[in-house]
């Protein structure tokens, strides 16, 4: 009986340790941006690769009509070699322009006619490690992903509503 308590202790601090584990290699901020302290891509960027993706665009993925959800996950990319990514329920200038909204960020990079973005990982068992997904680059600038649950095309946007901006983290 006393062995089956102590594991059962153990295990229970075990376990809090590991999913607060993502906050000693995260951070969120107040607004719900989420980051990585430490990204690899941010020392391997170089400025020639910010030539593959359009900074005066947004690139938005329509899913499918789900009860609750937004209508779009919007990402923007920066010639810094910065990237954020959002969810908005139209493509309207006060969503797609507002960078302090709930959002992944991180730093991409260029690879063989492929972006590929670097961002934290909140899976159980990889709490605070970097996620690395690649989005092939089509003629028309779209980006398609496949995350092996969806299959996601971002079309690429320009117009007006798209305004200059900056990353703040």
């Amino acid at each position: 009986m006393k062995r089956t308590f102590l594991f059962f202790i153990v295990i229970t601090i075990q376990s809090c340790a590991v999913t607060k584990g993502w906050e000693t290699h995260a951070v969120q901020e107040p607004n719900g941006k989420v980051y990585l302290k430490e990204m690899k891509f941010k020392e391997s960027f170089r400025p020639e690769m910010a030539d593959y993706i359009d900074e005066d665009a947004i690139y938005a993925w329509k899913r499918p009509e789900t009860a609750g959800s937004p209508n779009y996950v919007v990402f923007r990319f920066f010639k810094t070699g910065q990237w954020i990514s959002f969810s908005c329920s139209e493509l309207e200038p006060g969503c797609i322009n507002n960078l302090n909204q709930k959002s992944f960020v991180g730093y991409y990079n260029y690879k063989d006619g492929m972006i590929l973005t670097e961002a934290a990982n909140f899976n159980f068992s990889k709490a605070g490690k970097s996620e690395i997904n690649k989005m092939i680059i089509f003629e028309d600038g779209s980006l398609y992903l496949n995350d092996l649950r969806t299959e996601m095309l971002y079309k690429k946007i320009k117009g007006e509503q798209v305004e200059k901006i900056s990353p703040t983290w």
